[in-house]
């Protein structure tokens, strides 16, 4: 077996792991409802909120499929359908967030811009704090907001139940899916001919860029962020994992719960700031025509919360 793949199967089993633990160190209610942009919360202009219910139950409908499939992940030798558990964790929340972000009067729909508004969401205290931490800065001099690199004595280092320990998984996370954004867009052919070298008939592209010309991609890419690591282990935008996603012993059924407690937390979250923006009985509504003839204690038990709390 190739150590590097070894070693991805590892990383991929440490870092969700930690994502997941470092959230469940945290209440979102109560920092919901300790938000005060949540508070003020009211939809934009011109925004008709029927317009996100198919996304709303585009998501929920992924959300199912990944809970479905958690007692087959959970048979060892089933190990490699955990590959399909990323990309549906990935859309169940991206739907729900651009069900959000519509209702706020945002006009896109692509990937890249969902992920990039979530940025300027968390960076302007929009979110409750549990998830918006994220990474800014250059390869070199990557910076960590909201969330911390405590000293450790070597990067394996992890303890599941230190939330120190788990920050500092979720910054080497964000910290290598950052280098890669960087990497990306500076290999990006407008890009490259931002920076060009030499006079006349010796002007050329660089090869290699300053630190100033990496601080210009840097603010071009926004800041790296929760989307953007669910978004990396999406299967079809990075064929590299996949040899680790199928390791024999990558701990498939932990990581699956992992993934399905992220979701929930997410999930949870942008339901309440739909729930706040287009009502309660519309919210309810669209709940309750979605479950007809359907058995959903996870979405029950969510509702119930919004009910009682929100």
């Amino acid at each position: 077996m190739n150590d590097s793949i070894q070693y991805g199967a590892e990383m991929t089993f440490r870092q969700f792991i930690a994502l997941t633990n470092y959230l469940k160190f945290h209440n979102p209610i109560d920092e919901i409802k300790g938000n005060q942009y949540f508070n003020k919360l009211k939809c934009a202009k011109n925004i008709e909120p029927d317009s996100v219910k198919k996304w709303i139950f585009n998501g929920w409908n992924t959300e199912r499929i990944l809970r479905a499939n958690d007692d087959f992940i959970a048979i060892e030798d089933n190990f490699f359908a955990l590959q399909w558990s990323f990309p549906q964790a990935y859309y169940s929340v991206f739907m729900l967030t651009l069900s959000f972000m519509t209702l706020k009067g945002q006009n896109t729909t692509s990937h890249a811009g969902i992920m990039n508004k979530f940025g300027e969401f968390i960076s302007s205290g929009k979110y409750p704090q549990m998830i918006s931490f994220y990474c800014k800065g250059t390869k070199k001099n990557p910076e960590f907001i909201n969330i911390q690199k405590h000293p450790s004595r070597s990067s394996l280092e992890f303890d599941h139940s230190s939330k120190d320990s788990c920050e500092t998984q979720i910054c080497q996370f964000l910290n290598a899916t950052r280098v890669i954004l960087l990497d990306e867009k500076r290999n990006d052919k407008n890009v490259a001919k931002k920076f060009i070298a030499g006079k006349g008939k010796n002007k050329h592209i660089k090869t290699n860029l300053n630190e100033n010309d990496w601080q210009s991609i840097a603010e071009d890419i926004g800041v790296t962020n929760l989307l953007h690591l669910l978004y990396r282990k999406r299967i079809k935008s990075n064929y590299r994992d996949i040899d680790s996603f199928t390791y024999e012993n990558l701990k498939a059924d932990y990581i699956h719960k992992s993934l399905i407690g992220i979701v929930k937390t997410l999930n949870l979250i942008h339901e309440a700031y739909i729930y706040k923006i287009i009502g309660s009985k519309k919210f309810l509504d669209y709940y309750s025509e979605y479950t007809k003839g359907k058995q959903l204690p996870f979405l029950d038990k969510r509702i119930e919360i919004l009910n009682n709390e929100i």
